[in-house]
């Protein structure tokens, strides 16, 4: 069954997607994270989480890479105003799963589109700046 799952996940991560080899859809992160498999959920969550680290330590990286220098709440504060979502910091994994599942399933037609510009689209339209 352990290997059934584990090659489950790799197909979802391996098969080749017109938008480039190392993008996931959104079609197989909404299956990942509708799923009751234990392995998908933990990629669905994981990605999720990912996704808002990634931008925030990208940012971090960019901003220090062109002599930026601010303290983490300065950085915080611009990094919200430039990805245009304020997703909470006490926000559940649970939530944020629930928030991009909604938003999947409301725009089946955009599911064909990279799973990283559809979760932006998703904390920006759940959790805009105020």
């Amino acid at each position: 069954m352990r290997s059934i799952l584990l090659a489950s996940l790799l197909n979802l991560l391996i098969t080749p997607q017109p938008t480039s080899a190392q993008s996931v859809p959104g079609n197989g992160l909404y299956e990942a994270c509708t799923s009751e498999d234990p392995a998908l959920l933990g990629f669905c969550l994981g990605y999720l989480v990912g996704h808002i680290e990634g931008q925030f330590w990208g940012g971090l990286l960019f901003a220090q890479g062109v002599g930026a220098t601010m303290e983490t709440s300065e950085f915080n504060a611009f990094a919200n105003s430039v990805f245009h979502h304020c997703v909470p910091s006490d926000a559940s994994n649970q939530q944020l799963r629930d928030v991009v599942v909604k938003y999947l399933s409301e725009n089946p037609a955009s599911r064909h589109e990279p799973a990283r510009y559809l979760v932006w689209e998703a904390y920006r339209e759940a959790f805009p700046c105020e």
